[in-house]
């Protein structure tokens, strides 16, 4: 999703009119799928009557819960042990709902913070809820976190290298975020022509930072996904537009690497990537402006297919299996791009994953 709400709403609208969601079959018959039959995909949506939350479905897209929001929520996270979620408003994001991941009951609403407003992505680790934010004057990059058990408290803020910080993900005892660097005034980009966008892994416990360059300046580090000892990232341009850049990079051993370019070249995800995801053995990346869903061979980092979608939104590694969804309503599965499952909701940008114990 990455236009203003209003055209969104109406572009959806026609847009899962004429998608033709006809499939009906289950993914549990689905080559390869491994998950546990109640294991529930959870992420943000919105509908075409301008309402807001999030919602979780089964593997099968049938629906289990919602929990509706005042505004667009975007990036959620979750902690199986303590069987919590948590998710933030969209940049420049009002507040965090923190849920139950079981039945999506509100637990709590965490207001933003005087003169600093949200970036959209929360993370657990460390027996606390992290958020990524910035201050509404300078945009200067904040990483806010609260108690498990105090999350009506004021939060400690950690001040960050850079400007306008995105996605934060729990990897490996790390916290790994990726600093955007832009200033924005509302959703509108105001630095576009000299801002640094920068990856950074800050240990949870001491809050130590390690700074890593940008991989290809003139793009902004915004989505991120793990898998083993590497840390995928996916870029944007601030004005999404075609580009021959390579737009999704791996970061391993403490060298970048592009992925190969698509048959049909990066253009068609349009400047753009949403949402990236990493199993045993492919990476996934969406474009909702460019309509398309890819997938590369994670050993070799060679592209191995690219299926239009209309806007194709999240992705995730549930299982070890590569799923994906779209702003129209539909769920697809790695193994079979071209068969989609309809659901009931219009998803956002990113999932997450919890199997009830």
């Amino acid at each position: 999703m990455a236009t203003k709400s209003n055209a969104n709403i109406a572009r959806r609208h026609f847009l899962k009119a004429s998608a033709g969601l006809v499939s009906t079959s289950l993914f549990m018959s689905l080559h390869g799928c491994n998950l546990e039959p109640n294991t529930l995909l959870i992420g943000g949506y919105q509908t075409s009557s301008n309402n807001y939350g999030i919602a979780a479905i089964d593997i099968n897209g049938n629906s289990r819960w919602q929990l509706k929001a005042p505004e667009r929520v975007h990036g959620p996270c979750i902690d199986a042990k303590l069987k919590l979620g948590a998710v933030a408003a969209r940049r420049p994001g009002n507040f965090i709902q923190v849920f139950s991941a079981e039945s999506g009951s509100l637990i709590e609403h965490i207001p933003r913070p005087q003169g600093i407003f949200f970036e959209g992505h929360a993370e657990f680790s460390a027996g606390r809820l992290w958020a990524t934010a910035a201050r509404e004057s300078s945009c200067d990059a904040l990483l806010l976190s609260w108690n498990i058990d105090q999350l009506t408290s004021p939060p400690d803020i950690l001040s960050l290298p850079g400007i306008g910080p995105h996605q934060v993900l729990n990897h490996a005892g790390s916290l790994w975020i990726a600093i955007g660097g832009w200033k924005t005034d509302n959703r509108m980009v105001t630095n576009a022509d000299y801002f640094e966008s920068l990856l950074l892994e800050i240990d949870p416990f001491t809050f130590q930072i390690k700074a890593v360059d940008n991989p290809s300046p003139g793009l902004s580090l915004r989505h991120l996904a793990a898998y083993g000892d590497e840390i995928y990232v996916g870029m944007q341009y601030a004005d999404p537009r075609p580009s021959t850049q390579p737009l999704v990079y791996r970061y391993k051993n403490h060298k970048w690497a592009a992925l190969a370019e698509p048959e049909r070249g990066w253009e068609v995800f349009d400047g753009y990537i949403a949402s990236v995801a990493a199993s045993n053995s492919k990476i996934m990346a969406t474009s909702p402006q460019g309509h398309h869903i890819g997938l590369w061979d994670r050993a070799t980092l060679e592209s191995l297919e690219t299926e239009k979608i209309l806007d194709g939104s999240a992705a995730i590694n549930a299982g070890n299996q590569l799923f994906a969804a779209s702003g129209v309503g539909v769920m697809m599965d790695a193994e079979q791009l071209s068969r989609r499952i309809p659901t009931e909701f219009h998803w956002d940008n990113h999932w997450t994953s919890y199997t009830p114990t």
